[in-house]
């Protein structure tokens, strides 16, 4: 990791030949963007829809992450041995099937489906990475990545809005229409984006691949049932207890593998390992704390002795406030790692995020108290957002940018399902108390998302690395693929 600031602070060149990509790239994350936005509003619209209890339309965002933990690592292991381009083109036909499902399901069985087809759609940023280092150098890289990362945070935001709009001025059976129309834009991008020029070593570690999605599966529905039914229900525990056992046996098989499906020595290296547990604390606040903040704001204090009382509309604007900053901060990266060097503004934007749940944990009584959160922690967790993924592939070996970043993607996941179960025993367990005012519950949460930010700036702050080489690849003639074995890994 740079710890120190860039000697010139002039803009990294983007090649010419590489810009038409990046500019299809980018339309390809705002779709992704808009997609994973849209549907957010509509939940109790598919409950009414289908008859089903809003406990039951959990599954519908639920089964999404799970299908996204299992695919992540398998397709960009895929791009990594087959192509980054040839996987993607996968991913989006799979995404493009699920719209139309997810518009046209008859039943609750098939939408449910339609969402575990969704699920690949959390690999085409690791595999857009991957494409964009084997076509500039790194400094270039970090800004595209920044963009790329603000632009599906944007495009999240207009989809979001977009969603709940559409069924006001339309049926819902024909807004349900609009997300297969937005695939457009992506299979236009993805047929026009040029192909990788570099493969991982040949070779498909299938137990490997098999051991890892199994364990992600158990893990996160034994975290989901968890903060579903409490402590107390002993079945969570077992597919948890039974998830660290597949863990521990999947580390074992790949140590002892020459193709593994993930090397755990690089994920253990002093490059990496820093850089993936900030990684998880950020997906612990980042997919964590949304649905108490949201619960939180829309209390009102003078009938639940708590919250603040914001209307539907003006706490998505707030909402809005936050993911528009985000993605400022996501875009301002490359400037800043520029004049201050990355390890610097890693350590900062974690400070930053940390500060801004601090202060909330201990002012949370009126509705500028939030917004002061949101500008600190937004800017904050914009940065990291920008920053992290592409270090992560620039401290990755060459030839395994996309399983890397496949993995923090994961890693953040597993964060967000740590905290959405810890969080719900937290605040059903202030809701039970007798003693307790319900509100202290959700001050718990502030302060360990504080937490998590200040173990993840300490973590940064201490963090050393030695940066494995990445050469610019040059053109390569038509129809030759070079193939590199994964380069020695420290212990």
């Amino acid at each position: 990791m740079d710890s120190s600031p860039a000697r010139s602070k002039a803009v990294a060149p983007i090649p010419a030949a590489a810009r038409g990509m990046i500019a299809l790239l980018i339309l390809l994350e705002f779709v992704a963007g808009l997609l994973q936005g849209f549907y957010d509003p509509l939940a109790k619209l598919f409950a009414k829809t289908y008859e089903v209890s809003d406990g039951h339309i959990i599954w519908f965002h639920t089964l999404q992450g799970l299908s996204a933990a299992v695919m992540v690592p398998l397709l960009a292991k895929f791009g990594d041995m087959f192509g980054h381009r040839r996987v993607l083109r996968i991913a989006v036909g799979v995404v493009l099937a699920s719209t139309l499902l997810t518009a046209m399901a008859p039943n609750f069985p098939l939408l449910l489906a339609a969402r575990v087809l969704a699920g690949p759609i959390a690999v085409w940023l690791p595999l857009e990475i991957a494409l964009v280092h084997q076509r500039i150098d790194q400094a270039a890289a970090r800004r595209v990545i920044g963009i790329l990362v603000s632009v599906l945070v944007l495009g999240a935001v207009i989809g979001n809005i977009g969603g709940g709009l559409s069924v006001v001025l339309m049926p819902f059976s024909a807004a349900l229409l609009i997300p297969p129309l937005l695939m457009i834009g992506a299979i236009v991008a993805v047929i026009r984006i040029p192909e990788s020029t570099l493969r991982a070593a040949p070779g498909i570690d299938g137990w490997g691949l098999l051991g890892i999605a199994v364990a992600m599966i158990l893990l996160l529905t034994g975290m989901s049932r968890l903060s579903e039914e409490g402590l107390g229900d002993p079945l969570p525990w077992s597919l948890i207890a039974a998830a660290v056992i597949v863990f521990a046996a999947w580390a074992w098989w790949e140590l002892g593998v020459s193709n593994p499906a993930v090397d755990v020595r690089m994920l253990t290296s002093h490059a990496l390992a820093p850089l993936y547990i900030v990684g998880f604390l950020f997906g612990f606040v980042l997919f964590g704390f949304q649905t108490p903040l949201a619960t939180f704001a829309a209390s009102h204090p003078d009938t639940d002795g708590y919250g603040l009382g914001f209307t539907t509309f003006s706490l998505s604007l707030i909402i809005a406030t936050f993911t528009i900053l985000t993605a400022v901060g996501s875009a301002t990266v490359n400037a800043l790692t520029r004049r201050f060097g990355t390890k610097s503004v890693l350590v900062f934007a974690a400070a930053l995020s940390a500060a801004g749940f601090g202060f909330f944990a201990l002012q949370h009584a009126e509705k500028w108290h939030l917004l002061t959160m949101a500008v600190l922690a937004g800017i904050g967790m914009g940065l990291l957002m920008g920053t992290l993924p592409a270090l992560i592939a620039e401290e990755a070996p060459a030839d395994s940018t996309a399983i890397a970043t496949g993995v923090y993607n994961s890693l953040r996941t597993l964060g967000g399902a740590v905290a959405g179960a810890g969080f719900s025993i937290i605040l059903i367990s202030f809701a039970q108390s007798s003693s307790g005012n319900p509100g202290d519950g959700y001050a718990m949460i502030w302060t360990i998302a504080a937490g998590a930010f200040t173990v993840a700036a300490i973590v940064l702050a201490l963090s050393k690395t030695t940066k494995i080489p990445r050469p610019l690849l040059p053109p390569t003639p038509t129809g030759t693929v070079p193939l590199l074995k994964p380069a020695p890994r420290e212990r």
